[in-house]
């Protein structure tokens, strides 16, 4: 027996609704502070753009989605991100690796630009 290229689109479809309900949960249960002023499509909106920039660098498991998401709550990330995150997602390390390494650039603040001041 086939599946047709329907059938996953169905699948892959529910997939990707029962990880927004997941997610959803998961945001309001961890970080109320960042859910009390946002509406619930402001907030499946933000997951979702999270799962298509995962997708964009080939993040494709829920649990590092998740990872991201937690991430951009707190500490407070916003797309586009800087270029030096973008290279250590694309890097060529398997998913897992790639995401402990955005971690630890986010939190050690290596990702920083340096300020320059040309006045002095």
């Amino acid at each position: 027996m086939k599946i047709s290229d329907k059938q996953i689109s169905i699948f892959q479809d529910e997939k990707i609704k029962q990880f927004i309900l997941i997610s959803l949960e998961f945001i309001k249960t961890n970080f109320p502070s960042f859910t009390e002023n946002k509406s619930e499509d402001e907030l499946r909106n933000f997951i979702v753009e999270i799962v298509a920039f995962g997708k964009l660098n080939k993040i494709y498991k829920g649990i590092n989605l998740q990872k991201l998401i937690h991430y951009f709550i707190a500490f407070k990330l916003n797309l586009p991100l800087p270029e030096k995150l973008i290279m250590v997602l694309k890097a060529i390390k398997n998913e897992n690796v790639r995401v402990e390494d955005f971690y630890l650039n986010v939190a050690s603040g290596r990702y920083k630009l340096a300020e320059i001041n040309f006045n002095d």
